[in-house]
């Protein structure tokens, strides 16, 4: 069984309509986005090592990643998809600075 979902936690909807009558909007988008990016980082590189059921949940704080069975990898593996999220932004920083 594969799946692939994306669920919006209900409180992440209290927080953004927060946000908009506070007018921080602005600031919560730009995190939102930040932490979609890290956790797509983690959910591609499981991708790439066989690992297909992955489902990822939008929380007021972020997002976060479920992986299933990832503890049936080898541990450099493992440790590859954890450092995975972090590295999402070596791209985005070469391209904001060189271009």
């Amino acid at each position: 069984m594969q799946y692939k979902t994306l669920r919006i936690n209900y409180f992440t909807f209290i927080f953004i309509l927060f946000s908009i009558v506070s007018y921080h909007f602005k600031s919560v988008l730009i995190g939102y986005f930040i932490s979609f990016i890290h956790e797509c980082g983690h959910i591609i590189c499981a991708h790439i090592f066989g690992l297909k059921k992955v489902k990822m949940e939008a929380l007021p704080i972020g997002f976060y990643a479920f992986i299933q069975n990832i503890d049936s990898l080898e541990n450099y593996k493992q440790i590859l998809i954890f450092l995975s999220g972090p590295m999402m932004f070596f791209p985005l920083y070469l391209l904001n600075n060189f271009l």
